[in-house]
């Protein structure tokens, strides 16, 4: 883990910044930016090194990327009735698509713990620029930088995958994006801008970031030359820029591409895939909406049996990924996954996905022989020693299906499937509805409805109106 000191005056920025994020949507704080930017390169680090706020990562797995996605997508059902009381209005609006014209969500942390990040990478951004006459010498200085914007980038990457629509090319330039926030000064007028400046701000500090960060982080929560390699290329993915998804991909597995081998993996524990694994190159965890309960947590939910269908007899993830339930009255399997090492779900980067995104990058550019040679060395890694045959395709459409299928199989409950759907809806083969029984009604969720990007919380609209769909 990270180092435990932090300077006093450190301390005093987080507690004020903490505490005024928890008692107001942000955004709409206003704290004296003279008391809160720090003075030395331990503050800033220390900023930065708030694993709560920037990762996530608490003794409750609280997380940190929003979850309202996840909570929409098609991986699970909720298997036990008797949590049902437990659920928001707006967990129960999200899990039966009932997000469209009129719907509103009174407040939620998808929307102020990303925005608490940006926060505190900004104040270091603002921090750096103060000390640059003093400290830009210190080869500390262009690691910090480096690491804040990443975290910008990342933050705003994942604000974009719930609040924007799926993004194309053609119509970024007139769809909404977010409110970008390039600097500490919390007085400075929101505006939404559009999808398109959304994305061209999180490549540009993502670009920003690559000289200045080491190849590795000395630990997993911090950001490195890898991971943004290895982020850029899902956000190019997500732009369905596929050539640039594949360099960056490239780039990043050039650093690492080890794998871990599940053979060596214990499945008679709890949670068999151990927290900072050697696939790991970033490290967060996904939301669980601080304060509700989420459908999508296993004590409540199962995985969905056509999910469970596709994977075959000699598939380790099925024993390691996948558990009976522990409650009397629940069916189905549990989803125990998690590349934490817990029940919390991982929603950082790990090299599994990236050999995901070179496969469908090359698959679509083409290149079926390497495309599935990519898809086969991860698979191999995966089955039982000795029994995984190669998987071979008649062309090149059909070695596009496999590794989208494998990608839905290894990726579970990461917060990247609500992506997946977004994006491959816009194309007419995968485009498809979503479908869901719940207590004897049936919702349908068509390809491309308004309902897959979330409305502004109204907590937000109400001291920033400007912002207002209406």
């Amino acid at each position: 883990m990270k180092p435990k000191k932090i300077l006093s005056a450190c301390v005093g920025i987080i507690v004020l910044i903490s505490q005024a994020c928890s008692e107001l949507p942000f955004l709409n704080v206003h704290p004296d930016n003279a008391r809160v930017v720090p003075s030395t390169l331990d503050d800033l680090q220390a900023i930065l090194d708030n694993t709560r706020a920037i990762n996530g990562m608490t003794t409750t797995g609280s997380g940190v990327t929003p979850i309202l996605g996840e909570v929409s997508a098609d991986d699970y059902y909720i298997s036990r009735k008797a949590y049902i009381p437990s659920f928001s209005s707006t967990m129960m609006a999200c899990y039966r698509w009932e997000t469209g014209n009129g719907f509103s969500i009174p407040s939620t942390t998808d929307w102020t713990m990303p925005y608490q990040g940006i926060l505190y990478a900004n104040l270091v951004l603002d921090g750096l620029e103060v000390n640059k006459a003093t400290d830009g010498g210190d080869t500390r200085w262009p690691v910090l930088k480096g690491g804040a914007l990443f975290h910008r980038a990342h933050f705003h990457y994942q604000l974009a995958q719930v609040f924007c629509p799926a993004y194309q090319t053609e119509t970024a330039a007139s769809k909404k994006g977010i409110p970008l926030r390039l600097s500490a000064d919390v007085n400075e007028r929101m505006v939404r801008v559009s999808l398109e400046e959304t994305y061209k701000q999180i490549v540009g500090d993502l670009v920003a970031s690559i000289d200045l960060l080491p190849d590795r982080a000395a630990y997993p929560t911090r950001p490195s030359r890898m991971a943004a390699f290895g982020l850029l290329s899902r956000v190019y993915q997500t732009m369905g820029d596929h050539a640039n998804a594949l360099k960056y991909a490239d780039l990043c597995l050039a650093i690492d591409n080890g794998l871990l081998d599940y053979n060596s993996l214990d499945a008679n524990e709890p949670y068999p895939i151990p927290r900072f694994n050697e696939e790991v190159i970033y490290a967060c965890l996904l939301g669980l909406n601080v304060g509700e309960f989420a459908p999508v947590r296993t004590v409540a939910s199962s995985i969905d049996t056509i999910l469970l269908d596709m994977y075959a007899p000699e598939d380790l993830r099925l024993d390691l990924f996948f558990a009976k339930p522990r409650a009397a009255d629940k069916k189905g399997l549990e989803f125990r996954g998690s590349y934490d090492g817990n029940l919390a779900c991982f929603s950082g980067i790990a090299r599994d996905e990236i050999y995901l995104i070179r496969a469908e990058a090359l698959a679509r550019q083409g290149e079926t022989g390497l495309a599935l040679a990519c898809l086969n060395t991860l698979l191999n890694a995966r089955y039982k020693t000795g029994t995984f045959n190669a998987v071979h395709a008649a062309d090149t459409d059909e070695a596009l299906a496999i590794i989208l299928e494998e990608r839905r199989k290894q990726l579970l409950m990461r917060g990247l499937r609500w992506t997946d759907i977004k994006r491959l809806n816009l194309e007419p083969r995968f485009a498809r509805p979503l479908v869901r029984e719940f207590e004897g009604v049936r919702y349908v969720l068509p390809p491309n409805d308004e309902r897959f990007a979330f409305p502004i919380p109204d907590d937000v609209i109400a001291y920033n109106p400007q912002l207002s769909e209406k």
